[in-house]
């Protein structure tokens, strides 16, 4: 049945659980689960989502069954080591607007790194196109019962998505949405819009296509094309300007009013770019539902709003001033959000400066949070007298880095100004506001 490939060593047993009641203990090797094979992590917490697992565990000899039972979700308890997690599939597509390909040289090495694995997808939400699997691989994610995958459709024509996706051929991703829908799983998916190709009629033929597939479609998210000013090479696009922001939010609206009459949900949402675009005030919070795309910048803003409000109440909405002649607190952040940001916090104190950086590191086209350099704030905070500057953690990774290397104590060093790093998060920001009082 396995083979040292497939034999996971168990590196933590935590105490009291279900694992260590079974005598499972460090050092021991799970070489299966009710039968089968461990490939990685898909494999394991789909097997062992029952309430009684069968693992076949060895110690010194040859492997022997040992049962185990639980309570409801109760976790069982083992940790393993580096051969359990997942190596994403590397992507093999050649997309018109791969944002990868638009970076600028020497950044870090990851940033680099093209993925299209469904497994990431299931695990964190990324975006897949199922090109890039074989039929093998898509069977397994119909036996693992892999659901709700997140899913790169762009358009439902196959010439024009083979294109879009830099393929040599056309591909024609619906006999897999079918396999998913016909097989119970679910899916929520997206668009990546580009002006002059899947846009106008082209668009209302893909949101139609999608929302016949609810429920298995759960959502839909149409994204307006980013584009960096390092595209040399690259197929020739178009930004998403006033005029199809509009055309393209007029399509979307007609879409939501169908779907929301015949299926009780609007099904598919608008980025926020796109109304930033277009110059029209972003939806209410109900307009998002359960915000099932909120990871995809749809309803980031709203939700953000509702968030920095939750607390409030009509004696406390407005915070205290600062002390006279005291610096202003500087946030800075993308420019797209700048004058949101501005007048949620002008409605609550004075003595906060909400300043936008232009994003001359990949192009004032792009305008999101998460893409503003350190290079950028530097050149245009340079000497503004600030008592301390605040950033969203969105413009650093998990380790705590810009795109461009640097740290938010390379920032303070630069500036000469405190930095905080503040969570993306509205209650966050309401409560460093009322402590700064």
């Amino acid at each position: 049945m396995s083979s040292p490939k497939y034999e996971h060593p168990i590196i933590a047993v935590t105490p009291g659980s279900p694992a260590e009641q079974a005598g499972l203990r460090p050092g021991m090797r799970l070489v299966g689960v009710n039968g089968q094979r461990i490939r990685d992590q898909i494999d394991y917490l789909s097997l062992t989502a029952e309430r009684r697992v069968r693992m076949d565990i060895a110690a010194d000899g040859d492997p022997a069954p040992v049962f185990i039972r639980r309570s409801g979700d109760e976790p069982l308890g083992l940790t393993f080591g580096d051969s359990m997690r997942v190596k994403p599939l590397r992507c093999r597509n050649r997309c018109i607007f791969c944002f990868v390909d638009q970076l600028p040289d020497n950044m870090r090495r990851p940033l680099y790194i093209k993925d299209d694995d469904w497994r990431m997808s299931l695990m964190m939400g990324n975006y897949v196109t199922l090109t890039n699997l074989s039929d093998a691989g898509f069977a397994r994610i119909i036996k693992r019962k892999a659901s709700p995958l997140y899913l790169s459709v762009h358009t439902l024509d196959p010439d024009l998505r083979g294109r879009m996706l830099g393929l040599d051929c056309p591909d024609d991703i619906r006999p897999r949405l079918d396999a998913l829908r016909d097989n119970g799983l679910r899916f929520h998916s997206q668009v990546v819009m580009c002006p002059g190709w899947n846009d106008g009629v082209e668009l209302a033929r893909t949101l139609e296509g999608l929302a016949a597939y609810y429920p298995a479609a759960q959502s839909l998210a149409v994204v307006p094309v980013g584009l960096t000013q390092h595209r040399d090479g690259l197929e020739p696009l178009r930004i998403v300007d006033k005029e199809t922001a509009r055309e393209s939010l007029d399509t979307i609206r007609r879409a939501q009013a169908d779907c929301l009459a015949r299926l009780g949900t609007a099904f598919v949402f608008a980025a926020d770019e796109l109304y930033i675009a277009a110059g029209e005030p972003i939806p209410n919070d109900a307009a998002y539902e359960d915000y099932p795309q909120i990871e995809n910048g749809v309803g980031l803003l709203r939700r953000f709003e509702v968030e920095f409000n939750v607390e409030f109440n009509e004696e406390d909405s407005r915070l205290p001033p600062p002390a006279k002649g005291a610096p202003p607190i500087v946030i800075a952040t993308g420019a797209a959000a700048a004058p949101f940001l501005r007048e949620l916090v002008e409605s609550v104190r004075d003595g906060v400066e909400v300043r936008p950086i232009i994003n001359r590191f990949f192009g004032e086209s792009i305008t999101v949070a998460g893409l503003v350099t350190s290079s950028d704030i530097i050149e245009q905070l340079t000497g503004v007298n600030a008592r301390e500057l605040w950033i969203p953690d969105v413009m650093l990774s998990a380790e705590g880095v810009f795109l461009d290397g640097r740290t938010p104590d390379d920032l303070r060093e630069a500036l000469n100004i405190p930095v905080r790093v503040l969570p993306c998060d509205g209650g966050a920001l309401r409560r460093a506001l009322a402590a700064e009082v």
